[in-house]
């Protein structure tokens, strides 16, 4: 089997289990908390996450891009001593500015909530700079089976927590969120023991020059600014549902939105090993094939499971969350067309950037940030959430339209090319099942 396909599998292995572990975690929360408590502690769980992608800059994507074209043992310590001073001076930030936000949103976005919880999922966010820092660490040497352990190892600890606290009935808002943030330091800790026994973390005297600086973090920036952009898109309607509606109905629309999203298990998972690949790959073509077998595969495994989402999502919502819910099976017909789009954007996301082009995703992502806003802001109070969820099919299918656009412009890959299904396909996927190899 080859490495690309075993480091996809490890990934795939890794995001499905985390998937269900969470799941039940979700699960245990939305029952024990209702929809008011479950949409307050899901705004929580967002700060670390949202203060971490506002203020990183684009560091981890321009770590592992240049990691991959550093050889040398010198040159790639140099790097990481960089990066490191400069995720510290971001987590400085990030809490100083995160502190201000949580302070004049305290009587419009998180209203009702306990402002020391608050302010607590604001200091975590350097669990967040930690996470990233490491796993970057063992991504750049496509080290995915050690990233799988530790993530689902996290994922598991935060399960057994919250079961524990359900069982014995000490469930609170407080408690969860505190669970939530041990688990993730946990992560940290896992991955360290990692770095440390494979000494992938040697501090070097930072001799790189100004100019290759310069170069380095005008990529990063370029790759922020999609970065950031594609994060709002995903998440700025939870904080304008929770500016004009109460936070039991965003409570019914997150369970609607972690179940679509779990249809981009395929895709977040294998984005990850394929932009390392990229990077590392010599040759144009092979470039382009692996890219279009990619994104091919993708599409048909992500289309299978939105059917299987749609046809089972009033009985699995009704069975696992209960009647308070049910509403949200609404907001997962109108979603699930947009997030099948959307998964394509994510793996042409990640070919643009393996291949030196973080600013042609800038450009897509904040154009369509920028329509998902507006969308927001006009449908939410007159059509409520699903206001929210129409905006997001609206904006995931433009974004992939624009990234499609994109490829075929840098390289002449068609998007109908992963879509359409030919008969030297279907063997390439006969040969795989038998011999475990991808023969393109």
């Amino acid at each position: 089997m080859s490495k690309f396909v075993s480091d996809s599998l490890y990934s795939l292995i890794q995001r499905t289990g985390g998937i269900l572990v969470n799941f039940f975690v979700m699960v245990l929360i939305a029952r024990s908390l209702g929809p008011e408590g479950q949409g307050m502690y899901s705004l929580l769980a967002s700060v670390p996450k949202l203060l971490f992608n506002f203020f990183s800059f684009g560091a981890p994507t321009a770590m592992i891009f240049y990691l991959g074209r550093y050889k040398t043992e010198q040159e790639q310590g140099e790097l990481k001593s960089l990066i490191l001073t400069g995720y510290i001076f971001c987590a400085f930030v990030a809490i100083s500015l995160g502190s201000v936000f949580a302070f004049l949103s305290r009587d419009s976005i998180f209203s009702g909530i306990d402002m020391g919880l608050v302010y607590l999922a604001v200091f975590s966010c350097v669990i967040w700079f930690c996470i990233s820092f490491s796993g970057v660490l063992l991504q750049s040497k496509q080290m995915f089976k050690h990233l799988s352990v530790n993530q689902i190892s996290q994922s598991i600890l935060f399960l057994i927590l919250v079961g524990l606290a359900t069982i014995i009935g000490e469930t609170s808002l407080a408690l969860f969120l505190i669970f939530f943030l041990l688990t993730f330091l946990f992560n940290f800790i896992l991955d360290l023991s990692v770095i440390g026994r494979k000494k992938l973390f040697v501090v070097k005297k930072n001799q790189i020059s100004r100019e290759k600086i310069k170069e380095i973090y005008k990529f990063s920036f370029k790759s922020y600014l999609g970065s950031i952009a594609d994060f709002l898109m995903y998440r700025v309607d939870m904080y304008i549902i929770a500016f004009f509606l109460p936070k039991s109905l965003l409570g019914v629309y997150v369970i609607a939105v972690n179940l679509v999203e779990r249809i981009w298990l395929f895709p977040e998972s294998i984005s990850k090993v394929l932009f390392a690949k990229l990077v590392n790959e010599k040759s144009d073509e092979r470039r382009d094939i692996i890219s279009i077998y990619t994104l091919k595969i993708s599409f048909y495994i992500t289309v299978l499971v939105s059917l299987g989402l749609v046809l089972f999502s009033h009985l699995f919502i009704s069975l696992f969350f209960g009647p308070e819910y049910i509403k949200a099976v609404k907001y997962v017909y109108i979603l699930v067309p947009g997030v099948v789009c959307q998964g394509m954007g994510i793996i042409c996301k990640r070919i643009l950037e393996a291949r030196g082009y973080p600013g042609t995703n800038a450009k897509s992502s904040i154009s369509t940030l920028s329509l998902n806003i507006v969308l927001n802001i006009l449908l939410i109070p007159k059509l409520g959430v699903e206001g929210a969820a129409i905006s997001s099919l609206i904006s995931y299918t433009i974004y992939c339209l624009f990234q499609g656009i994109r490829l075929k412009q840098k390289f002449q890959i068609k998007l109908r090319k992963a879509i359409l299904l030919k008969s030297k396909d279907i063997k390439i996927i006969l040969d795989f099942i038998k011999t475990r190899k991808i023969n393109i």
